[in-house]
C-alpha cells in the first residue's frame, strides 16, 4: 500500500484542521461582542399595527452594554415601548442581552427604522459603538379599494324631543310657589292682627310689649347671645305695627321708617329708632355681638320706645273720654292714638 506524501495535500488540511480545533476556544474567548438587529416578520403591516424591533448582543465576559433610549418618536415611527428581558448566559462564559422595541406608523407608506447605536464597554472600561442597518418597512392603508357595499353618509337626522315633561314639571313648580305664597301670607296676617281684631280685649300695645321684654330678660337668653337681640326687635316691631297699623314684621328697617315718616304726629324719636333697629339687624345677620355697655343701651331704648307707646296711647284714651263726655260724634281714630 502506498503511502501519502509528506506534503500531500489531504495531509496538511488534516493538519490545519487540528490546529483550528485546538485554538477554536482560545479564539471565541479573546473576540470581542456581537449585536445582530431583526424584525419580527409580519404580513400587510397596517397603519396602528406594532412592528417589533430586536436588538441582541453576545458579551464576553466582564463586558457591558447599553442599548439606546427612545423618545416618542423614531424617525416616521411612534414609540409603544421598551423592554429588556433578562440576560442568559452561554457557553464559553458569554451572556446574552436583548433589547425589545416597539414602534408603529399612522400613516401608509415605505418608510425605514433608522440605525440604532448600542454602546459596548470592555472590562477596562473603554467604550465601543457600534450601529444597527437601517430596515424599510412598508405600512399599507386599512381601506384599500372602495367596497361596493359602502354608502355615503347621510344628513343628520332631525329628532324633534317632547317637552311635555318640561312643562308639567314647570307647572308643578309654579302652583307650589303659588301655594306657599298663599300660605305664608295667610300666616303673617294672623300674626299681625288687623284693626278689627284690636277692638277685641287684648292687652294694649306697649303693655303687651313691656311684658314680652320682662319675659326675655327672664328666661333663658342672656344679651351676650345674638338671638336675643331677634327677639328685642320682633317685641319692638310688634308693638309699632299695633299701635300705628303697619307691617312693621314684613318691612325692613328703611321701610319701616318710611311708613312711620308718613303718619301724623309720630311720638317715636325717629333719630333713635332706625339706629337702634340697624343694630339689632347686624347682630342678627352678621351674628356681631356687641360690647357690654351696647347690650345694656340697646335694651334700655326698648324701654324707651315702650314708654312713648304708652304715653301717645294714654293720651288719645284721654282725648276719646273727652270727647265722648262732650257728645261729639266719634272720630275715626288717630294712629297715634290708642287701638
Amino acid at each position: 500500500m502506498r503511502g501519502f506524501p509528506l506534503a500531500s495535500p489531504w495531509r496538511l488540511a488534516a493538519l490545519l484542521f487540528l490546529l483550528l480545533a485546538i485554538r477554536l476556544p482560545g479564539a471565541r474567548a479573546e473576540s470581542g461582542p456581537t449585536l445582530e438587529a431583526s424584525r419580527e416578520p409580519q404580513q400587510n403591516i397596517t397603519v396602528g399595527d406594532p412592528i417589533r424591533l430586536t436588538l441582541q448582543a453576545d458579551l464576553p465576559e466582564g463586558w457591558q452594554v447599553r442599548f439606546p433610549t427612545p423618545g416618542g418618536t423614531l424617525g416616521d415611527f411612534t414609540v409603544l415601548g421598551a423592554q429588556s428581558p433578562p440576560p442568559s448566559e452561554m457557553p464559553d462564559k458569554r451572556s446574552r442581552h436583548s433589547w425589545v422595541l416597539q414602534v408603529a406608523a399612522y400613516r401608509p407608506g415605505r418608510f425605514e427604522i433608522p440605525s440604532l447605536s448600542v454602546s459596548f464597554t470592555d472590562p477596562s472600561g473603554k467604550k465601543q459603538e457600534r450601529s444597527t442597518t437601517p430596515m424599510p418597512v412598508e405600512v399599507i392603508s386599512v381601506l384599500q379599494e372602495k367596497s361596493p357595499e359602502l354608502r355615503d353618509l347621510k344628513g343628520q337626522e332631525v329628532l324633534y324631543e317632547s317637552y311635555l315633561w318640561l312643562w308639567l314639571g314647570l307647572a308643578g313648580a309654579l302652583l307650589a310657589a303659588a301655594a306657599a305664597w298663599w300660605i305664608r301670607r295667610r300666616w303673617q296676617k294672623r300674626q299681625t292682627p288687623s284693626a278689627a281684631s284690636f277692638a277685641a280685649p287684648l292687652l294694649p300695645p306697649h303693655e303687651e310689649a313691656r311684658g314680652a321684654l320682662d319675659r326675655l330678660l327672664a328666661g333663658p337668653l342672656t344679651p351676650r347671645d345674638p338671638l336675643f337681640y331677634l327677639h328685642l326687635s320682633e317685641i319692638i316691631r310688634r308693638m309699632i305695627g299695633r299701635q300705628f297699623e303697619v307691617a312693621a314684621l314684613e318691612y325692613t328697617t328703611a321701610e319701616l321708617m318710611a311708613a312711620l315718616a308718613a303718619l301724623p304726629g309720630m311720638p317715636l324719636p325717629a333719630g333713635r329708632l332706625e339706629p337702634f333697629l340697624g343694630q339689632c339687624d347686624l347682630i342678627k345677620f352678621a351674628q356681631y355681638l356687641p360690647a357690654a355697655e351696647e347690650q345694656t343701651h340697646l335694651v334700655s331704648e326698648a324701654r324707651a320706645f315702650i314708654l312713648c307707646c304708652r304715653q301717645a296711647w294714654e293720651k288719645r284714651r284721654a282725648e276719646a273720654e273727652a270727647e265722648a263726655r262732650a257728645g261729639l260724634p266719634a272720630q275715626k281714630p288717630n294712629r297715634t292714638g290708642p287701638v
